[in-house]
């Protein structure tokens, strides 16, 4: 354990960077004494996982960890109540609950969008890009909802089950809207670039 302990003699904290913990990190960077006594014990509390070497953020987790276990919804802290949580009621997900029965994606999902339970089981079995039709395990990231921003003007980021047009992934929802979702924009675009494949075909 010696190899990730601080390099300050007599201090037992983790490392944090360049062979410092957090505190005497920070005392070298403002250019204070390593030597002089620290005040207070909040820098001495390490991250409960086991094996990790870095101080306490949050919920008795590090940083990194306590990132991980808000987005996945994994329970890394085995000092929890397992029995304080219990499993995402949307159909096939196995992430844990952090508000009203869903987990954090779903949640966001339903009280941004205001999408029904319904429509968001429906959308999300067997989904794919309803353009390229890829699905999650060919793209490194998640699906994104797509729906009709001129169907809440005075709300044009949320939605409704009325206006939810189905599952973009990042490239085709980004190129809709660089095209304004506008259809003809969209076939003007779609004619130039047919336009060049025949001209390189009539080429010699």
């Amino acid at each position: 354990m010696d190899e990730i302990k601080c390099l300050v003699p007599g201090c037992d904290e983790p490392k944090y960077a360049t062979g410092y913990c957090s505190a005497h990190y920070a005392r070298k960077r403002r250019g204070i004494a390593l030597d002089k006594p620290m005040r207070g014990s909040r820098h001495r509390r390490p991250c409960s996982i086991e094996g990790c070497a870095y101080i306490h953020y949050a919920r008795q987790l590090c940083r990194r960890h306590y990132k991980l276990a808000a987005t996945s919804g994994a329970l890394l802290l085995q000092k929890v109540d397992p029995s304080s949580y219990s499993q995402c009621d949307f159909p096939g997900c196995e992430r844990l609950t952090r508000t009203r029965g869903l987990c954090s994606s779903h949640s966001y999902l339903r009280n941004r969008l205001e999408i029904s339970t319904e429509l968001l089981s429906k959308l999300f079995t067997d989904p794919q890009c309803s353009i390229c039709e890829r699905k999650p395990t060919e793209l490194n990231h998640s699906l994104r909802v797509d729906h009709d921003h001129s169907h809440h003007p005075e709300r044009p980021e949320h939605g409704c089950d009325s206006c939810i047009r189905g599952l973009l992934c990042h490239g085709c929802n980004v190129g809709l809207g660089n095209f304004l979702d506008k259809p003809d924009l969209l076939q003007k675009a779609s004619n130039y670039l047919e336009s060049w494949a025949n001209a390189l075909q009539s080429r010699p």
